[in-house]
């Protein structure tokens, strides 16, 4: 997400499903996070841009056809629309070949 320069709170939450999995931001600096699912990982790409990551290994069923969101700590009118994750292809086969 990013977070557009007139704001002075660099925090934004992510969502999945309507609840909250985490928050990503800077204070005085220091890129920091609080993730409330331990399977995903978190990024600040620049002051103003943050991502979140899962990690192949992580990837379950529970994440496909999941609706994800991003809002903004500051303004809660700043936020993503919502996206609906599709995993491609065979995800028990993924996960088998990713466990060998």
């Amino acid at each position: 997400m990013f977070i557009p320069k007139e704001q002075t709170l660099n925090l934004v939450r992510f969502i999945r499903n309507g609840v909250s999995v985490g928050n990503i931001g800077r204070t005085s600096g220091t890129c920091s996070a609080t993730s409330l699912d331990p399977r995903y990982d978190y990024e600040c790409v620049t002051d103003s841009v943050y991502s979140l990551i899962i990690p192949a290994q992580s990837m379950t069923t529970y994440e496909n056809n999941s609706i994800w969101r991003c809002e903004y700590f500051g303004d809660a009118k700043l936020k993503s629309g919502d996206t609906l994750l599709k995993i491609g292809g065979n995800l028990e086969r993924m996960l088998y070949i990713l466990d060998k």
